[in-house]
């Protein structure tokens, strides 16, 4: 008997957080989208991310390159799309925040 395969919005919520400092990091919103084709099915995936502190802008570098490096699986799903944006830095007399947006399009493996 085989488990079912990993809910994916959850895989990829604990495959970008487990990128990122919990104590710096917070997911700000996330959302996911049922997507099928005429021969796949899967999800469309959205996170918007929040990084702070003086290690944001190396943090987000290390996402990106966790990203881009297809470090991030999910076991029974195919992670046909995903894609790491910068939507702001800012740099006040604090520390730094990054906004970032990722986008990830899953398709069932089965």
């Amino acid at each position: 008997m085989t488990g079912a395969a990993p809910d994916p919005h959850r895989a990829l919520t604990r495959a970008i957080l487990a990128g990122l400092d919990p104590a710096s990091a917070t997911i700000e919103s996330d959302s996911q989208t049922p997507w099928a084709s005429a021969t796949f099915c899967g999800a469309r995936h959205q996170f918007a991310v929040t990084v702070a502190g003086d290690d944001a802008v190396a943090a987000a570098a290390r996402l990106s390159r966790m990203i881009n490096e297809d470090r991030v699986s999910i076991a029974g799903h195919i992670i046909a799309d995903i894609v790491l944006e910068c939507h702001q830095l800012v740099q006040s007399l604090g520390a730094p925040h990054i906004a970032l947006g990722i986008e990830a399009l899953t398709v069932s493996a089965a």
